[in-house]
């Protein structure tokens, strides 16, 4: 047996199939009718359901089933004189596995090892293992990076593209760089935030590649939010609640330019599990609650601020010029130390689905 299924068994209402990692799935017959791989169930070109889900019987009777010897794949005969639906093994065992874990982080964290640009682009074992880091930890570095906005696009063309927003595909970030109205284009301390609360689908990545530094101060800092999101519930389970529920609305005015959003502070899936942080207090727009609420509101608010500006949870890296860092916008806060002298970053951001869709790619 070298395929991902052990064992099928046919039961009244499912059929139980057991993964050679000891998982047990548990699989309604009318699911199994709906999932199919084969010609009859999927187009084999495109991958789309050939299946008429709005006909689907849900009160199917059960198959015959059989595994394939080597356990790749196991094939439902049914009943009804339907065609045979056969299920992929290594298909079933991705849907039934855990979500890849993630390392929660604080300042005692050790840097990861930057990765060279070069070999990331033309080895795709080495963009797999430095995405999965990526994935596990919410950022990433890469040294010997073209100091140019060439090399910005570069790198964002191997994980997916840049995507284009108000500041453009690869924006130049500078104090001298005008033209948008963000603090970020000075030279003055900007705190832990996630960028683009004012957009409703918040770009899941940010990459900064450092061109020139000159002067003092300008470290990047980072800030785990899946971290942060802990330590709110550990200290106040009551905020933690109300960040997770009301609504925050960013905004962004500029020339031309009035983007509006709103999501919770901490957004969460439907069993209760981190999915995004959303916290910038400078971006955030006025909105209005019960009074009552509105104190708990703030009292939640200005803990979480406290505790995403607790330096013992930070990370510093002064970039320096050909060296990246590529940053997850939904789970990890972004801060910046004051500096003087000259300090020139070319930035873009990346759609998460994208990066993501590379990742599944190299890793295959």
């Amino acid at each position: 047996m070298t395929g991902p299924l052990n064992e099928a068994v046919a039961e009244a209402n499912y059929v139980q199939v057991t993964l050679t990692d000891g998982r047990v799935l548990e699989l309604p017959w009318f699911w199994v009718r709906d999932h199919g791989h084969d010609e009859d169930s999927r187009d084999p070109e495109t991958l789309q359901r050939r299946v008429d889900t709005a006909t689907l019987d849900l009160d199917l009777g059960a198959g015959r089933v059989e595994l394939a010897p080597n356990g790749s794949h196991l094939t439902v005969s049914w009943s009804d004189g339907g065609p045979d639906t056969v299920l992929d093994g290594a298909w079933l065992a991705a849907l039934g596995r855990d979500p890849a874990p993630r390392t929660v982080w604080s300042g005692d964290l050790d840097l990861p090892e930057p990765a060279d640009c070069a070999t990331l682009m033309a080895d795709g074992q080495v963009l797999a293992g430095w995405l999965d880091d990526l994935h596990r930890l919410g950022f990433g570095l890469i040294d010997r990076v073209p100091p140019t906005e060439d090399g910005a696009q570069q790198i964002a063309d191997r994980l997916g593209y840049a995507r284009r927003t108000i500041f453009g595909d690869v924006w130049e970030l500078a104090a001298d760089v005008t033209g948008h109205a963000d603090t970020a284009y000075g030279t003055a301390f900007i705190g832990p935030h996630t960028d683009s609360t004012y957009n409703h689908d918040a770009p899941g990545y940010q990459l900064f590649v450092c061109a020139e530094r000159d002067g003092t101060g300008g470290e990047s800092i980072v800030v785990d939010g899946l971290g942060l999101w802990e330590r709110l519930g550990e200290a106040d389970a009551g905020a933690a609640d109300m960040l997770s529920s009301v609504v925050v609305p960013g905004r962004y005015v500029d020339e031309g330019v009035d983007l509006l959003a709103e999501r919770p502070a901490f957004r969460l899936d439907d069993q209760g599990r981190f999915v995004q942080v959303s916290l910038n207090n400078y971006d955030r727009e006025g909105f209005l609650l019960p009074p009552a609420q509105l104190r708990s509101f703030y009292e939640a608010w200005q803990l979480a601020l406290e505790l995403a500006a607790d330096e013992s949870h930070w990370i510093e890296t002064g970039l320096e010029p050909g060296q990246a860092l590529l940053i997850d916008n939904w789970r990890v806060l972004h801060a910046r130390r004051a500096y003087t002298g000259r300090r020139r970053f070319w930035g873009c951001y990346l759609n998460r689905e994208d990066l993501e869709s590379t990742a599944r790619v190299v890793s295959r």
